[in-house]
């Protein structure tokens, strides 16, 4: 009979486990973030429980920042159920992604109630997900999305969210590239996860997040100057890493291609009248088409569909063209902010804004103000931002496996900062 604490550790090892491979098959297995989801939040719900008598030795300020961010999570899913029975419309499916953020909630308090060594699992995982997921996709299902070959995807992931998350993950490499620059094994690592990770996003050719890579060469050439006396080391390091961060962008025929695309789209794109079916143009006129929805009904929303008869109206057909309107029926508005104010108002507004600069805003306070966390933190601001950043133009939060991995990995980095500050001070 395995004792009491031995059943404890046991299950920490299991959770330990299930960490280190979340980011490991995203992108190639079907359904891999909610099953980790669901294990993670099963496993800590035990755990929770058999820790129940002990109190976890947090200080004021980080308890109160910790329950900030579970009532965060909670806010998708109160905001969606209050609309549904304003408007009398209760839709059970609708509930499904919301409710991924309650279910990370109780991760978030078992990791830093025993402490679990976030960082030494995630800067590992991160870069080898990237070239795991390089190397699969010869092997894979050729079915759905995987018969574009045009598009870099893989049978269960989309272009747009394939692009998105590879782009992340590189990034973050870049991170690790830094902080583990003295270990080789972790810095060959993390080099081939930005290469990769670029290379892979390039060829999804998804222009979701691309604009996030110059807020995270920013952020990463103050991190270097933080981390560094010498004002040439910090000049000749800031130029190299914008160098290798930009140049696979800059020189690459498709994404110049794609970008020179977007500028004429824009340019030609007329917010007072109907435009061309171009991909921008069709976001731009998707959010014309939901900010005035969400004029109209700013408390309750419209729900999924509920603005089917009001697109048909001869205001909304001088907006935009038949197929444009059709396709927010079909596929929603291409944008978690504009989604989410349109079907839930003011409530899914600010919950899903919340969702993103609450946590970020957590994670920023802690790289100033604790030398020890910066880690963590540091790979945490740049997820968020790449998420917040492709949240413009793509939905990263209102798919169950987007909503089930950005919960995931945001009660992991969050846990993780916080333990790190905590074993310093050990």
């Amino acid at each position: 009979m395995l004792s009491k604490i031995d059943f404890r550790q046991y299950l920490i090892i299991v959770l330990s486990l299930a960490i280190f491979t979340t980011p490991l098959g995203v992108l190639t297995i079907k359904g891999w973030a909610g099953y980790h989801l669901f294990i993670c939040t099963l496993l800590s719900l035990i755990l929770l429980w058999i820790n129940r008598q002990h109190s976890t030795n947090l200080d004021i300020s980080d308890r109160s920042r910790i329950r900030i961010i579970a009532w965060v999570f909670t806010l998708p899913f109160l905001a969606t159920l209050t609309t549904q029975l304003l408007r009398n419309d209760f839709d059970l499916p609708g509930l499904d992604s919301p409710a991924r953020f309650i279910l990370a909630i109780p991760i978030l308090y078992s990791l830093i109630a025993f402490n679990i060594n976030i960082a030494r699992l995630l800067v590992i995982s991160i870069p080898i997900s990237v070239i795991a997921t390089y190397l699969l996709i010869p092997y894979l299902p050729q079915k759905g999305w995987a018969l574009d070959n045009a598009r870099l995807a893989t049978y269960s992931v989309d272009p747009l969210t394939f692009g998105n998350i590879a782009l992340g993950l590189g990034l973050m490499s870049a991170f690790i590239a830094i902080e583990f620059r003295h270990r080789k094994l972790i810095l060959i690592l993390a080099v081939f996860g930005i290469i990769l990770g670029i290379h892979m996003s390039i060829e999804s050719q998804s222009r979701t997040g691309w604009l996030s890579v110059f807020l995270v060469i920013l952020f990463l050439v103050i991190h270097l100057f933080r981390k560094t006396d010498s004002i040439k080391k910090k000049v000749i390091g800031s130029v190299i890493l914008s160098i290798c961060l930009l140049t696979p962008f800059l020189t690459n025929p498709q994404v110049l291609n794609r970008v020179s695309q977007a500028v004429h789209e824009i340019k030609v794109w007329q917010p007072s009248k109907d435009n061309a079916d171009t991909s921008v143009g069709m976001r731009l006129s998707f959010w014309k088409i939901g900010t005035q929805l969400f004029i109209e009904k700013p408390i309750t929303g419209w729900g999924n569909d509920g603005f089917k008869e009001r697109l048909a109206q001869p205001d909304f057909r001088e907006m935009a063209s038949q197929y444009t309107r059709d396709f927010t029926l079909s596929a929603g508005f291409h944008s978690d902010i504009m989604q989410n104010a349109v079907r839930s108002g003011l409530g899914g507004l600010i919950a899903y804004l919340s969702i993103f600069l609450v946590p970020l805003a957590f994670f920023i306070r802690l790289y100033l103000k604790s030398q020890s966390s910066q880690l963590i933190s540091g790979l945490a601001i740049i997820y968020v931002c790449v998420e917040l950043i492709s949240s413009l133009s793509t939905e990263v939060l209102s798919l169950k496996s987007t909503a089930s991995l950005y919960g995931l990995m945001i009660v992991f980095l969050a846990a993780g900062s916080i333990n790190m500050k905590t074993q310093l001070q050990k």
